[in-house]
């Protein structure tokens, strides 16, 4: 296959840049991408990247964003996901299912959570990375109970009511 094209198709939000298409592979991996705008607490049972489009203030949900799908995204894009002081388990802002793989979340900022950021009895979890958050105010900024796979790499993890970031498990990466 042998093709070229540019341009956004708006109603499946995929977007293309100029190449030449030799492998289809390739082709298959970009139109997959698919990525979507978010607001509000919600589970997220797709694959995708994710841009929050929004802040939200003093919800009650438990958890805000409940990741239970491979493959994800998601990308702040600094705003604000703000709970309501809660000190409940589970009270997250954003929360990983068991075995869940390849999660990305970046340039959030998390305040007044149990756990600003709960990756919950991932056993041998692969690929989730977490960074440039800003978590405070929360009980724990990052809590991981997981064994391997895990990065945290930059952000801010002060002022919260027990640890900045607290992970349990060997073979993790903290920066």
């Amino acid at each position: 296959i042998q093709s070229s094209f540019e341009g956004v198709n708006a109603q499946q939000n995929y977007v293309y840049s100029n190449f030449s298409l030799q492998d289809t592979e390739f082709l298959t991996k970009t139109i997959l991408d698919k990525k979507y705008e978010i607001e509000g607490c919600q589970v997220i049972d797709y694959s995708g990247i994710l841009d929050i489009k929004s802040d939200v203030i003093d919800s009650d949900s438990k958890p805000c964003l409940n990741v239970s799908s491979n493959d994800v995204k998601i990308n702040g894009q600094s705003h604000l996901l703000d709970g309501n002081g809660s000190n409940q388990v589970e009270y997250a802002g954003v929360s990983a299912d068991s075995g869940i793989n390849n999660l990305t979340v970046t340039n959030l900022y998390v305040d007044e959570w149990r756990d600003g950021i709960l990756v919950n009895s991932v056993p041998n979890p692969s690929d989730i990375t977490i960074r440039n958050i800003t978590a405070k105010n929360n009980y724990n900024g990052i809590f991981a109970d997981t064994e391997y796979g895990l990065e945290v790499i930059g952000g801010n993890y002060s002022s919260n009511g027990n640890d900045g970031i607290e992970v349990t498990g060997d073979g993790n990466y903290i920066e």
